[in-house]
């Protein structure tokens, strides 16, 4: 195996379980944690569910960041390989998205970092909803949600890229 088509691997088997543990995350946790937890149901199950799902998401967050790792490691690797081979669209595909990673990681972190603050704030103080730190959260809440999406969203593009490439023989560096 040819250390560009290892890298593909690598790539692939990384992204998929990247996304693998954002879908379970933001599609079955959260959602199963809060649903025992009704909006308007009582204030200390809602905190409970919260903090169940925000340590679930640190924990996430961890394996996410190693993942991260070793998806830009690939990314680094291929681009080297298709650089030496001349296939600059392919080179400037996995940058845009090794790029969008570096920028989105670190900002997604943030917007939940700070939202468990303001939480955790909010729960100790119990104010009332007309509270502006509840805008806040909820602000903070959306910009994660959103973030998350997006990043999602790459990483879904990247293993489509890595499964492609694997199965185009004309696509896999060093091979013939």
């Amino acid at each position: 195996m040819t250390r560009g088509r290892l890298a593909l691997v690598l790539l692939l088997v990384t992204t998929c379980g990247w996304l693998a543990g954002n879908l379970v995350m933001g599609g079955m946790v959260a959602p199963a944690v809060f649903s025992l937890a009704p909006p308007r149901g009582d204030v200390l199950n809602r905190a409970l569910a919260g903090q169940i799902v925000g340590l679930a998401l640190e924990r996430w967050s961890f394996l996410a960041l190693l993942l991260w790792t070793a998806v830009l490691a690939c990314v680094l690797r291929l681009t080297v390989v298709l650089l030496a081979q001349r296939r600059r669209g392919l080179v400037l595909v996995l940058v845009a998205g090794a790029l969008a990673l570096l920028a989105l990681r670190p900002l997604g972190h943030v917007a939940v970092v700070e939202g468990g603050q303001l939480a955790a704030e909010l729960r100790r103080d119990a104010p009332p909803d007309t509270d502006p730190r509840r805008a806040q959260f909820r602000a903070l809440h959306g910009r994660s949600m959103a973030l998350g999406l997006v990043e999602t969203l790459v990483v879904a593009a990247l293993a489509v890229l890595a499964a492609t490439a694997l199965c185009r023989a004309d696509a896999i560096p060093g091979r013939r």
